[in-house]
């Protein structure tokens, strides 16, 4: 793209190549400059319309790319702060309602980040009382983690021993423990790098869990909420798959063990990620939005507009 006055100092350099015959004053000669003439003029107009559309080219193209990647609804940025604060108020005055969290969620998603990540606090705050009316047994996430660690630790141990002896009994055990543990570590380990950080450690019935900041997953792009949940079917998988590349052929009970514990992490994943990519949100008593793939699914779904 040739900026005006560089235009400008072309044709001034280019004139000189066209002389003017010098009997101006021929009929051939007038023609000759009136066509010269009409030839600059044409061609100073396209470049001048070609500039402005080559400058004007990058903003259609960002604009595409926001309407293709941001499906964002024009925000009312008074209104939700207001909602989050309402309630709140029905929490701590114990009238809440199931439904109207997760309905002013599902417009907060909709909202552009910059509001987002605005809300961020409020939305784990109120998340974080929503979540204690279940009176859960919690523990520090530091504690949480490190336990999940011990276990990792443990895991390998077990694993060392169960070559060195041999003994298929040590290595499922070395197997199971670096299932339950991968998971949780791999994940957590993903939502650091992606800028989202944990409240507490409990338990849902035997299965630990850790209590995500819900403002901090809200504010971050939704390709990164994509990735962090599939970054939880990796953990288990990995746990169930990385002893048999150190078990040897004698140990060939604990070997089938972690095959088919790893098919069986790998089903449980796929299944939930396919059918809530399918639009479906619940598997028999199970609902979809508790497990980890399914919302990976439900996050792409939602990128499309679904």
């Amino acid at each position: 793209m040739l900026p005006w006055t560089v235009q400008q100092t072309a044709f001034r350099v280019a004139a000189p190549l066209h002389p003017i015959p010098r009997d101006a004053s021929s009929p051939s000669a007038l023609e000759w400059y009136d066509l010269e003439q009409a030839l600059w003029r044409v061609l100073d107009s396209v470049m001048m319309v070609g500039s402005r559309s080559l400058a004007a080219r990058p903003r259609i193209r960002r604009h595409h790319a926001v309407s293709r990647m941001d499906t964002s609804t024009p925000s009312h940025a008074g209104e939700t702060p207001n909602r989050i604060a309402a309630v709140e108020h029905d929490i701590d005055a114990g009238d809440y309602r199931p439904g109207a969290w997760q309905a002013l969620l599902k417009e907060v998603r909709r909202l552009p980040r910059t509001e987002r990540v605005a809300l961020a606090n409020d939305i784990t705050r109120v998340s974080h009382k929503r979540h204690a009316r279940a009176n859960r047994q919690t523990i520090p996430f530091t504690a949480g983690l490190l336990a999940e660690v011990g276990l990792a630790i443990t895991g390998l141990a077990l694993l060392w021993l169960a070559i060195r002896e041999p003994s298929n009994v040590l290595a499922v055990g070395a197997a199971a423990l670096w299932i339950t543990a991968f998971q949780p570590l791999v994940k957590i380990g993903a939502g650091g790098v992606l800028g989202m950080r944990y409240e507490y450690a409990y338990f849902l019935g035997v299965e630990p869990r850790f209590k995500l900041r819900y403002g901090d997953y809200l504010a971050a792009p939704r390709g990164a909420r994509v990735l962090f949940h599939l970054s939880g079917m990796i953990g288990s998988p990995l746990g169930a798959w990385l002893p048999t590349l150190y078990l040897g052929a004698h140990l060939r009970a604990a070997i089938d063990f972690c095959w088919a514990a790893f098919g069986l992490v790998v089903a449980s994943n796929l299944v939930p990620f396919v059918a809530a990519l399918a639009g479906v949100q619940r598997i028999g008593p199970l609902k979809l939005s508790r497990v980890g793939a399914a919302s990976a699914a439900s996050e792409i779904r939602e990128c499309f507009g679904y």
